[in-house]
């Protein structure tokens, strides 16, 4: 392992007043469905999964409810997630009325890259920081929505949400985990 401070210099810029949420999300087609990663708006949302840290809830939105998935993404601090970015939010893009750029994002898999000069997995992460492995594929969750196990796709989303926050960030004081002040994890990244 090679160890480092991971020190995110946005942070102050991107924190606003609002709750830190983490956000996953799933699709009802694959790239190979859709023609590839050009036609990432044709993946279409199957679920979307928050963790909201300062009330430690959960909500799910399918695509039916992106207007109320909208009004909570506008009201965040921070929205935290892996590729979040550009898989996330590309998918997202063609729901929302708010254009992207104006969400306050913490894109974990790009700091990643920023700091050790390339893209890692999701699984290589979890290994590596909190010893714990993710189950289950992307694909997967694509199966779960066209079987209709809507539920279990809804778990599956929502079970790596507070893992995702815990890879970067942790609360100052354990006595007052919704302070609001976070600061930076030691992480192991390995290569």
């Amino acid at each position: 392992h090679i160890w480092f401070t991971h020190y995110i210099t946005k942070i102050p810029m991107i924190i606003r007043p609002g709750p830190v949420l983490v956000l996953d999300l799933e699709t009802q087609n694959t790239f190979a469905d859709v023609g590839g990663k050009q036609n990432l708006h044709k993946l279409r949302v199957s679920v979307v999964c928050v963790y909201n840290y300062d009330t430690d809830s959960y909500a799910s939105f399918t695509e039916h409810e992106m207007f109320q998935l909208e009004e909570l993404l506008r009201s965040a601090g921070l929205i935290v997630g892996f590729n979040v970015r550009s898989f996330d939010f590309g998918v997202l893009s063609s729901y929302l009325f708010t254009p992207v750029d104006q969400f306050p994002i913490l894109d974990l898999l790009e700091e990643i890259e920023r700091v050790r000069g390339h893209r890692v997995t999701l699984q290589s992460v979890a290994e590596a920081t909190i010893n714990d492995r993710k189950t289950g594929h992307g694909l997967d969750a694509v199966r779960l929505f066209r079987e209709g196990r809507l539920q279990e796709l809804a778990d599956y989303c929502r079970c790596w949400l507070p893992r995702l926050a815990g890879f970067f960030v942790f609360p100052v004081s354990s006595a007052a985990p919704h302070s609001g002040q976070w600061v930076p994890r030691r992480l192991p990244w390995r290569s």
